[in-house]
């Protein structure tokens, strides 16, 4: 009966204690979206062009599973196979990235093979990125 009395006596203070110290629960913060990186990250990435933010924010983009295979038996990376877009208009490669200017992004949009072969076209089996500019 004793120890009944004081293991009940021990939650009353633990309850009383968390009421008294949990006013509103946080509110979630919204979740990243992975496939995108916002011109607030982008100004507050530190580095100095769209490929390194992109290395640094979103590296999974870039990451290769293995090389892939193309027309002539030559194996290319994800990376050097994957087409960059400027507004929906073909830029070219990955290493176009670092000499875009960052003031003028509003954000980049990584598509993957099925999304970018769908808004882009069957040339975009390794994925796309799109940068979008302010208008």
């Amino acid at each position: 009966m004793r120890v009944r009395q004081t293991v009940l006596g021990f939650l009353l203070v633990v309850l009383a204690s968390a009421s008294a110290h949990g006013q509103e629960p946080k509110a979630r913060q919204p979740r990243k979206d992975r496939n995108l990186i916002t011109q607030e990250e982008l100004e507050k990435s530190g580095v100095q062009n769209l490929e390194q933010a992109i290395r640094k924010l979103r590296p999974a983009w870039l990451a290769s599973r293995g090389s892939a295979s193309i027309a002539g038996g030559m194996a290319v990376s994800k990376e050097q196979a994957m087409m960059v877009y400027l507004d929906t208009s073909r830029l070219g490669g990955v290493s176009e990235l670092a000499a875009f200017p960052m003031e003028q992004v509003k954000e980049v949009r990584y598509y993957s093979a099925e999304a970018a072969v769908s808004r882009f076209g069957s040339d975009n089996v390794f994925g796309a990125i799109e940068v979008v500019t302010k208008k």
